[in-house]
């Protein structure tokens, strides 16, 4: 037997009750043995040697009733102390799960923000020629218009009203173009960092989960199927995460690229800013309306399985 056999034996070997059945199953099994070899004989006869073969046979066989019912005892505390250590392991797993996917919820808001105030300053109704290029159709519900068909309609408005020829409502606009880049300057970092590309801020982790999904099923508990599509859930919004920032962190590049002198504004880059700007609304409106779902479920099943969970360890 290996070092690591014997280490699960070994807490058994301790036990008292396994301790007196070995004690008894020794004492009458020699005792027995060395009568029927006829080195021990009863002074009494034949009979008292028949009834202390009898009693030495029962207390063998008691003996070895006695190391099983230690064996059992023992196994029961063992396994009701490795379901304590699980439950405990899971339900720390489960809370720190829950406070990363609220972290998500708080980046979540302060990149709606960005969005949000970005979107408004590129449709400042004192800024014409910028009004006229960003219509308001695009970030409201409902609009049917494709980005591109949005951004030839913009540049035709453009040159209807003449704004490219007036050199006062130009300059406005390149004044606000270069307050909104110097902004986005500013905040794309902000929302590099909240994306947390290799993930080790905002970690859903599934160790405790996975290594005590076994002993978790021996505990007589009946949300463990909850708690199982609690932690989808959670590996669902963590990668649903990522392309929501990846879609905020697009749309601040392309409008670094619609506001560069060299590139300037056309077809294309509006088009990109536009098809960039919807999908970032979108997603970051239902990605918000996602987590506070869940946020809500998860919750209430942290709450319902946490007293199961205690009294499992009781």
């Amino acid at each position: 037997m290996d070092g690591s056999g014997f280490e699960k034996i070994a807490p058994y070997l301790q036990d008292p009750l396994v301790l007196v059945g070995f004690a008894a199953l020794l004492f009458f099994g020699l005792a027995r043995t060395l009568f029927k070899s006829g080195l021990l004989t009863p002074v009494a006869g034949a009979k008292s040697y028949r009834l202390l073969q009898t009693v030495m046979l029962y207390g063998f066989v008691m003996g070895i009733a006695i190391i099983g019912l230690g064996f059992g005892l023992k196994y029961r505390e063992l396994s009701q102390s490795e379901q304590r250590s699980a439950v405990s392991l899971i339900t720390r797993e489960f809370e720190a799960n829950l406070a990363a996917v609220e972290a998500l919820r708080k980046n979540t808001i302060s990149m709606l923000e960005i969005v949000q105030q970005t979107a408004n300053s590129l449709r400042d109704p004192a800024i014409p020629a910028l009004a006229v290029l960003f219509p308001a159709a695009n970030v409201s519900g409902g609009n049917e218009k494709a980005p591109k068909e949005l951004a030839l309609d913009a540049l035709s408005a453009l040159f209807d009203r003449k704004l490219d020829r007036n050199k006062l409502e130009m300059s406005r606009g390149d004044s606000a173009a270069r307050a909104i880049k110097e902004t986005i300057d500013r905040t794309r970092p902000v929302v590099v960092s909240l994306s947390d590309p290799l993930r080790q801020r905002y970690v859903i982790r599934e160790d405790a989960w996975n290594a005590n999904l076994p002993i978790l099923r021996k505990v007589s508990l009946g949300g463990v199927p909850e708690l199982q599509d609690s932690y989808a859930a959670t590996r669902r919004l963590r990668a649903d995460y990522d392309v929501v920032c990846a879609a905020v962190i697009a749309y601040l590049d392309s409008l670094e690229t619609i506001f560069d002198k060299k590139k300037g504004v056309n077809l294309e880059s509006l088009t990109s800013v536009l098809a960039q700007e919807r999908l970032s609304v979108q997603l970051l409106s239902a990605y918000g309306d996602s987590l506070m779902s869940q946020l809500v479920k998860l919750k209430a099943v942290q709450d319902g399985l946490q007293p199961k969970l205690r009294h499992t360890g009781d």
